[in-house]
């Protein structure tokens, strides 16, 4: 049984061609995403001040069990 995979060239020149360009378009988005000013906010000012109001609202509102 022959296992190997048989393609027209233009085909597999294709498939390289957008290959390449998808790791650059990946690689470029991550860089932009790990940069960004807006995500460091968010992940460390915004979430730790939503952490600090869900504490400050729940906790007078815990009802103590009979």
């Amino acid at each position: 049984m022959d296992k190997s995979i048989q393609m027209e060239k233009h085909h597999i020149e294709a498939w390289g061609l957008w290959w390449i360009q998808w790791q650059k378009q990946t690689k470029e988005r991550l860089l932009k995403h790990g940069k960004s000013p807006q995500k460091f906010i968010d992940t460390h000012l915004v979430s730790v001040q939503a952490e600090n109001l869900i504490g400050n609202t729940t906790t007078g509102s815990v009802l103590s069990p009979k």
